[in-house]
């Protein structure tokens, strides 16, 4: 699986088919990418190209920081579900960023009536991602949304480490991550108090 860094021009293809895969509440505008995209902001959007077509996509935010790196949406087309393609994007976008000490993983909270939660999840979990004693809160344009985080913690730092490292990397890469949500503020201190009690 190769990945290929895109521009705003052909965003818009991902962007259709992430309004058909992700919660409204968890989507930003189309706009917000089109913004980080020609900033220079540390987020990048990849398609990922399986002999030589594109299967999916992956948006991703490097905090140079803390050296983590927010998986911000991962996605397969739906005509190549179940087809492994999701676990190769994931190890593409780690050799992407061969120096990144930890990737965050934000999702939805599991929930047995919605099946999708549960494959998302555990997908994740295979993949040797390991559930944080804290978890976050998206902004978006009407208030916000619980999220469980998830980490691979790729050199072996310790569990206080990893988990300093994730809440620090989200603190700033939230403000330009949502900068069109009035909820930012609101959804960081959420986040700061559930990680102060974890």
């Amino acid at each position: 699986m190769m990945l290929k860094k895109i521009g705003r021009e052909s965003f818009s293809r991902i962007y259709a088919d992430m309004e058909s895969q992700f919660p409204p509440e968890e989507l930003n505008p189309e706009e917000a990418f089109q913004r980080l995209m020609e900033e220079d902001s540390g987020y990048d959007v990849f398609f990922a190209e399986d002999i030589s077509a594109c299967a999916g996509y992956a948006c991703c935010a490097y905090d140079a920081r803390t050296g983590c790196v927010l998986l911000d949406y991962l996605a397969v087309f739906k005509n190549l579900h179940s087809q492994g393609c999701g676990g190769r994007i994931l190890d593409a976008v780690m050799a992407r960023y061969p120096h990144a000490k930890a990737l965050i993983i934000e999702t939805e909270k599991e929930d047995p009536s919605r099946p999708d939660t549960l494959r998302r999840v555990n997908f994740y979990r295979n993949k040797g991602a390991r559930k944080l004693n804290f978890g976050t809160v998206l902004p978006h344009a009407s208030g916000t949304v619980e999220m469980d985080l998830y980490a691979l913690n790729l050199r072996g730092l310790g569990e206080n480490e990893l988990e300093e490292a994730v809440a620090g990397a989200l603190e700033r890469l939230y403000p330009k991550i949502y900068a069109h949500s009035p909820h930012v503020p609101e959804a960081l201190e959420a986040m700061r108090s559930v990680f102060a009690m974890a």
